[in-house]
């Protein structure tokens, strides 16, 4: 069965002036939110952008393999390969990455990675980590399940805060936990980010608590 890397190495090279951005796009860049940027993708303090191209080169600089490939954050062994095949062809090594937001911490019970992917067609998708493996990020996946965690708050402000000088079309995505705080942070956004996204990717995420979120909710991202 074919996968993302099968899809890079097809479509890889192709830019998207030629094939426009689509769903497929997008689980790659939900996914490459698991790898571990932190050190490699500025913060939001640090300021500026690197391209894809160059977080690579960095991501095996900070990483060694032993870390790269025993990190327990990864869905799958594969999803390390990412950086190298996205920098590898014209559709993704020239996007800009930056923004870096990232918490784990025990005395909050909050884990929450994101950052954004500015694009050459000029969208900007802005990707959420799921759960890794501590023991932090699941304590907040079973919490979610009867009250507001950290960091959905946390991605609320993020979105909102960090979008604010970005011009439309955003896309929000992430998969699993990532895609719950997606969701999260796109519904609470205020009018002026909301009216830019275009697109919210929520990939097998969690749902909220009943009464969290009505259809009113969801009218300003619909259409």
């Amino acid at each position: 069965m074919a996968d993302i890397l099968d899809y890079l190495d097809w479509y890889g090279d192709v830019p998207l002036e030629a094939v426009p951005f689509n769903e497929v796009d997008n689980v790659v860049l939900a996914q490459l939110s698991y790898c571990a940027l932190e050190g490699v993708v500025p913060t939001i303090a640090e300021g500026g952008t690197v391209t894809m191209a160059e977080a690579a080169e960095r991501f095996l600089e900070v990483n060694g393999k032993e870390q790269i490939y025993g990190w327990a954050g990864v869905v799958s062994p594969l999803t390390v390969l990412l950086p190298q095949r996205l920098a590898a062809g014209r559709r993704f090594r020239d996007a800009r990455l930056g923004r870096l937001h990232a918490r784990l911490d025990a005395r909050s019970g909050e884990q929450l990675c994101v950052f954004h992917v500015g694009l050459s067609d000029g969208s900007t998708y802005v990707t959420f980590r799921g759960t890794d493996d501590t023991v932090v990020g699941w304590r907040e996946d079973f919490e979610m399940t009867y009250d507001v965690v950290p960091s959905q708050t946390d991605a609320a402000t993020y979105l909102d805060v960090t979008c604010k000088d970005v011009p439309a079309p955003i896309m929000v995505g992430g998969h699993s936990k990532g895609g719950n705080l997606a969701e999260y942070a796109a519904l609470t956004a205020t009018p002026a980010v909301q009216d830019r996204i275009a697109h919210l990717y929520n990939h097998d995420g969690p749902g909220f608590m009943p009464g969290t979120f009505s259809a009113a909710d969801y009218a300003p991202l619909v259409g």
